[in-house]
């Protein structure tokens, strides 16, 4: 299974309660999914028609989501070129995560995909980089691939870190919204 659908299964175990899930079974090079969609499916019918099912059943998710409980969260997991760690994009730079300082302090939280979660009260540090942020949660649950940011791993090593995309700006709340 994927690292998506473990972590999905595993909040299932966790909370008695099924996450919304929109998976693509078409591969990164047919379809890139972190697009508009001009750019994402290159004028292929089938892609094109992914892609709006795709954006319509994530659309149709967080309304749901909005009118149920009136907040949650939006992940986006995708594969990348760079294997042996998983990124968590919030829209921080890597150069905002290698500063030592606490996130809170050195970063305004409209810039964030998760903003929704701070000004409502959580910190910034913690949710991203804290003894239970995601990224610390994963690396603890599969060591053999660190996940950046966590507790673990502050900042990454790699030659491209990926700070989010088209779907976390779409679904996130950085630009305003309760996901």
């Amino acid at each position: 299974a994927t690292i998506a659908q473990r972590v999905s299964d595993n909040l299932l175990k966790l909370t008695g309660r099924q996450p919304y899930f929109v998976k693509m079974e078409l591969h990164r090079s047919k379809l890139d999914m972190n697009r508009e969609i001009c750019e994402a499916a290159q004028s292929d019918q089938v892609a094109k028609d992914a892609w709006n099912g795709y954006i319509g059943k994530a659309s149709e998710f967080s309304d749901e989501v909005n009118e149920e409980w009136g907040r949650g969260v939006f992940v986006d997991f995708h594969g990348m070129k760079e294997k042996g760690e998983v990124q968590l994009g919030y829209g921080l730079t890597n150069d905002e995560l290698k500063n030592n300082a606490d996130l809170g302090s050195v970063v305004d939280s409209g810039t964030l995909f998760v903003r929704s979660l701070v000004d409502n009260g959580a910190d910034t540090e913690d949710l991203i980089r804290g003894p239970h942020s995601l990224g610390t949660l994963l690396t603890s649950a599969y060591p053999a691939t660190e996940t950046c940011p966590s507790e673990q791993v502050k900042s990454s090593d790699k030659d491209k870190y990926w700070s989010g995309g088209y779907l976390s700006q779409r679904y996130g709340s950085k630009d305003g919204g309760t996901i």
